[in-house]
């Protein structure tokens, strides 16, 4: 009896044999050889300044020391991923860029024009981005809405460093990616702005205004919400005259099922108002504050969606890389 062969099943490609191509070779470095890319900050940082010179200078004692700051620095806990998705290979690939990138995204969230158009302060940016890149990030970015400009122009590209790194940080634990480039930059506890010239830093800039205006904005937008609907039942029990000059006070809301992806369009609170004035930031709003209304009708390139809470560092960062 002649047996016949059975058919031959196709078998997937397993993880050992999938490429290790160059980007991920990078990733890896990045996670379990830290101490040959991370940011010289990093070393005080993690208290192992001590270190630092052994490492460069015996290399036998390089994978030990690799240890100690991944174990310091808390990541990876777990497997780095075999292959890389789109937005995470173009995250990697302006890593070469990243620190000069920062300034442009710092710039952004310090949000003053000012920056750009002066020359004593430009002539400091433009030395990390290039007067080719000011003009671009001048052009790209909308509103510029804070008239408050870093006190000293040679303190300029450290302002917008550590402007930068907060806001990246804040976003990095969405990605593997960006949360390894965040090595590449100075740690946020440790932002340039700390030391003698802290004093003359405006106030509109420290993390606790800078980045935390968008959660200011979104308790207010709550309260606003809960007031709504308060007025609403007066409404239907008092009748339409008596909230009508109260109703056109009220912040506008996105229609539910909205095509353009905003989730609000609320005007950003009066800080003026005595019922406002101690949880919305008198300074600059973050990058992720509230749209005004009339902000929707055009967009350039790099606002060509409303500001997301999470990943709008990286976002952001990936659309200056296009344009810069």
């Amino acid at each position: 009896m002649i047996m016949s062969e059975p058919p031959v099943m196709p078998v997937a490609p397993s993880m050992s044999s999938m490429p290790f191509t160059p980007a991920l070779q990078r990733l890896h470095r990045l996670g379990w050889q830290p101490g040959a890319t991370m940011h010289d900050g990093w070393w005080p940082h993690l208290g192992l300044a001590a270190w630092r010179e052994s490492y460069r200078r015996h290399p036998a004692c390089r994978a030990a020391i690799d240890r100690l700051i991944v174990a310091r620095r808390g990541f990876p806990r777990a497997p780095l991923p075999a292959r890389l998705d789109d937005r995470q290979s173009a995250l990697l690939s302006v890593e070469p860029r990243i620190e000069a990138l920062i300034v442009a995204l710092g710039v952004i969230a310090l949000d003053c024009a000012d920056h750009l158009l002066v020359t004593r302060y430009r002539t400091h940016l433009a030395g990390r981005i290039g007067e080719r890149g000011c003009a671009q990030l001048l052009a790209l970015h909308r509103g510029w809405r804070s008239p408050a400009r870093v006190a000293s122009p040679e303190r300029l590209v450290d302002a917008a460093t550590a402007a930068g790194v907060r806001w990246w940080r804040r976003d990095a634990g969405a990605c593997v990616v960006a949360t390894l480039l965040a090595t590449r930059l100075p740690p946020a506890d440790d932002a340039p702005l700390d030391g003698p010239d802290a004093a003359v830093r405006p106030a509109a800039f420290d993390a606790s205004v800078a980045f935390d205006a968008a959660d200011a904005f979104d308790t207010h937008q709550t309260h606003q919400t809960h007031q709504t609907h308060e007025m609403r039942e007066m409404h239907e029990t008092r009748g339409m005259h008596d909230m009508h000059d109260m109703r056109d006070a009220r912040v506008l809301r996105a229609t539910p099922g909205a095509t353009d992806g905003c989730e609000r369009l609320a005007a950003p609170p009066d800080a003026t108002s005595p019922s406002t004035a101690a949880t919305v930031p008198t300074a600059a709003t973050a990058p992720t504050a509230s749209i005004a209304p009339h902000a929707l009708a055009v967009r350039n390139p790099l606002d060509a969606s409303p500001p997301a809470t999470a990943g709008s560092a990286s976002d952001k960062l990936l659309k200056l890389a296009r344009f810069l």
